[in-house]
């Protein structure tokens, strides 16, 4: 019988351990993903847009914290449709035009190679990055080029300044 008792207590301390590791960090995710749409609403798409897919992401730490597997933070990930006649220069006018006030924009751009059939430059790969404070809000236009889906995909961190 005695050694009935310490097997069950020590199955009751590790199930508190486990619900006090656990469960904040369930409560730290939620509220992430929380700070991470709010900032989605305030940056609403294009009225022509419509949203092909979301989803939470996350990143883990470096070090020890990867070996766990902890997540650092989550990244809102969500994909937008447009229609064929907006371009890329129309979705990052449509953005900057809605920038909410203290948020700051920059346009990116990256070479994207040439089109194997004639030769000529491609157009540039351009992105539209957006802050405030350590907030980032990064706008994938990719496929937004000739030739793409005619999709863009919004990524956001409430917390993105610090993670890099």
């Amino acid at each position: 019988m005695k050694a009935v008792i310490p097997i069950f207590l020590i199955a009751i301390v590790a199930g508190v351990a486990a619900f006090l590791i656990v469960d904040p960090l369930h409560d730290r995710a939620a509220a992430y993903k929380s700070e991470n749409e709010a900032i989605l609403d305030q940056l609403p798409p294009p009225p022509v847009a419509k949203e092909v897919a979301s989803t939470h992401d996350p990143y883990t730490e470096d070090g020890i914290g990867s070996l766990l597997n902890r997540a650092k933070g989550w990244l809102l990930l969500t994909v937008y449709g447009v229609p064929e006649a907006m371009s890329a220069d129309d979705v990052i006018a449509w953005y900057q035009e809605q920038l909410p006030s203290g948020w700051t924009s920059r346009v990116e751009e990256t070479a994207n190679g040439a089109d194997p059939q004639t030769g000529e430059p491609r157009p540039p790969i351009r992105h539209l990055i957006m802050t405030s404070g350590v907030k980032q809000a990064f706008i994938d236009l990719t496929d937004m080029n000739p030739g793409g889906g005619h999709t863009y995909e919004v990524a956001i961190d409430h917390k993105g300044a610090e993670a890099q």
